[in-house]
């Protein structure tokens, strides 16, 4: 990857940004792009205060209004005299709001018809679509890609934000935008959407898995009603502010295990500050911050991670964390975020804003505390024990040691870590929105098997990385070939049940058609199918004649399966692998290099 770049003096006179971040974009504009501007309008309409009556309740959104794991809207109604000075514009249903503030953390969602007609905060931009649905602009702009690159074009150390100028100026990293991908686009976010309208948000599936197995008694028939209590002067503590006491009242339950203190069974240390540039290249050593903690995730959020080299790392060697400890935010209005430190983070440096637990006790699983760190009983603590308002929270380390957490046998723990994790799998929602914000690759990748199939090339290897869409992708192929009439039959060859399952669920979601495992069918039925499936393990080579398309899963490993016929085979052979292809493979199908790579590397720029 390139790394550097020249830059004439003339070239910067003429700029009125000079960050480094937006001159590497500068680079970026080379590329064949579809100009944002050409697909929407921008904020088509503005707020006339004259039209607002100060005794009616509007629906107002702001940045806090949005969930960024579900796109949903939960709008504040606040009355017209109140409404604040952020309030500046409309937006219709169908119009897509996108936060011009922090572009990295993918804020943005489809104004639904029950809202149509809503005030917005001056912090999104309204986008009208043209000629496009409102749920394929919304996956163009969840990509990955598309947030980074907003990201880079933001101003600002603090707080970076988008100009309406800039976004004007954008051009999305894709040559064209198909209009054959409409369908496709729509199906796509409304699974998504479906998906995500039946989660809950992690705190319920854990909170109902520790009531049900531990809790015995909460809030003693008190609980947020009680409004007063009497303490004796010698009950009080070194704390004289009624919120803590009060949120001692509250948080008053009992387990039908004992509880212990987190300071008899941690090791605690604080992290540090180090200043990093967001334009670093070097990918040496994660640098874990506040921002990476997230309340509906059980691990630390790597997505937008930020590093140190190994030079500087080896300064601050004491601040480093190791998979199996557990973060947790300890100021600000996050404090009371917690999360679990994955094997791949181990050697991170942490943030002076966090605090290391490292669990020294063999009473308690540190899976364990991870997930009741996420429960409110655990939350009441935080809240009581902290001082400052909501912004500018604190709450000291000795505090954090004196927390309670009810402690079950190692038995009882590894059944409610199983329980919560069952519970989780069923609620998941990841999957899906994988799909969603790596929609542009899928695309490239598709047209780029495309282009080479009106070629008259009947041989395509695609390296996609692992969780980046390849199965929405080639979905999305067997579509795109069956509609244009080049192929009637496809087969779907895989390794492993688990994928073949995968495949058929977004078959049906998708293209309305269940496919068909080939060992399960007599001669008849095969004649009759449009997609089959089959495994490497059980497969009988001459049924692949066929077929019109073959796909090819994990081609690395088992395309020494197909080599003997493939020669022969007058179908068009998609190869897909996640892992770089290799020589032998490149040969079997008598290719120089990938028809589309996609690696973990180009996910993460």
């Amino acid at each position: 990857m390139k790394n550097h770049f020249i830059y004439s003096y003339d070239s910067l006179i003429n700029s009125d940004n000079w960050t480094t971040n937006f001159l590497l974009w500068e680079e970026k504009k080379e590329e064949e792009r579809t100009p944002l501007k050409d697909l929407v309008m921008f904020n088509r309409t503005k707020l006339d205060k004259g039209t607002i009556s100060p005794d009616r309740d509007y629906s107002y959104v702001e940045i806090k209004s949005i969930s960024t794991e579900t796109g949903e809207i939960n709008p504040t109604f606040i009355s017209g005299r109140k409404l604040p000075t952020r309030a500046k514009l409309h937006a219709a249903k169908g119009d897509i709001i996108l936060s011009v503030v922090r572009p990295e953390r993918g804020t943005l969602a489809i104004i639904p018809p029950e809202l149509d007609g809503c005030i917005v905060s001056n912090t999104f931009v309204v986008l009208t679509p043209k000629k496009i649905s409102s749920q394929y602009l919304y996956l163009l702009l969840n990509d990955e890609k598309v947030r980074h690159e907003l990201s880079l074009l933001a101003t600002g150390t603090r707080i970076p934000t988008l100009s309406l100028k800039q976004l004007k100026n954008y051009s999305l990293p894709i040559k064209d935008v198909p209009d054959d991908m409409e369908k496709q686009a729509n199906s796509l976010y409304s699974s998504w959407k479906r998906k995500s309208e039946s989660v809950h948000v992690l705190s319920d599936v854990i909170e109902s898995v520790f009531a049900k197995e531990l809790l015995q008694k909460e809030d003693d028939g008190k609980g947020e009603n009680a409004q007063s209590m009497i303490l004796a002067y010698d009950d009080l503590d070194d704390r004289l502010d009624v919120n803590f006491y009060m949120n001692i009242l509250q948080r008053e339950v009992e387990w039908f295990v004992p509880s212990i203190k987190l300071g008899s069974v941690c090791e605690f240390k604080i992290g540090t500050s180090i200043r990093v540039k967001k334009e670093i290249k070097n990918k040496d050593v994660p640098y874990i911050r506040v921002q990476d903690l997230n309340d509906n995730s059980i691990q630390v959020d790597n997505n937008s991670p930020v590093y140190i080299s190994k030079d500087l790392a080896s300064e601050y060697l004491k601040y480093s964390t190791s998979g199996g400890n557990i973060l947790i935010t300890r100021g600000g209005a996050s404090v009371g975020k917690s999360a679990l430190v994955a094997d791949n983070l181990d050697g991170a440096i942490i943030n002076q804003h966090l605090v290391n637990l490292k669990v020294t006790n063999e009473s308690i699983n540190p899976k364990f505390l991870a997930y009741y760190l996420k429960t409110r009983w655990a939350k009441q603590q935080f809240r009581a024990y902290s001082f400052g308002g909501n912004v500018n929270s604190f709450i000291q380390l000795s505090h954090i040691k004196e927390f309670e957490v009810p402690v079950p046998t190692m038995n009882k723990q590894e059944e409610i870590i199983k329980e919560i994790e069952q519970n989780l799998y069923k609620n998941d929602v990841v999957e899906v929105q994988g799909y969603t914000s790596t929609f542009i690759p899928q695309i490239q990748c598709v047209e780029a098997i495309l282009d080479e199939v009106q070629n008259g090339q009947k041989r395509c290897l695609v390296q996609m990385a692992t969780g980046t869409g390849k199965t929405m992708a080639m979905i999305t192929l067997i579509k795109r070939l069956s509609e244009s009439g080049e192929i009637k039959r496809a087969f779907y060859l895989t390794d492993r049940k688990i994928m073949a399952e995968q495949f058929t669920s977004l078959c049906e979601q998708h293209l309305s058609t269940t496919p068909y495992f080939l060992e399960n069918l007599n001669e008849e039925q095969q004649g009759n199918i449009q997609i089959a499936i089959g495994l490497y393990q059980s497969l009988d080579i001459t049924e692949l004649c066929e077929f019109d398309l073959i796909i090819a899963n994990n081609i690395n490993h088992f395309g020494s399966q197909i080599d003997p016929v493939i020669e022969n085979l007058k179908s068009i052979v998609v190869g897909v692998d996640s892992a770089p292809l290799t020589a032998q493979t490149l040969q079997s199908f008598n290719v120089g290099e990938p028809t589309f790579i996609y690696t973990l590397n180009d996910a993460m720029k």
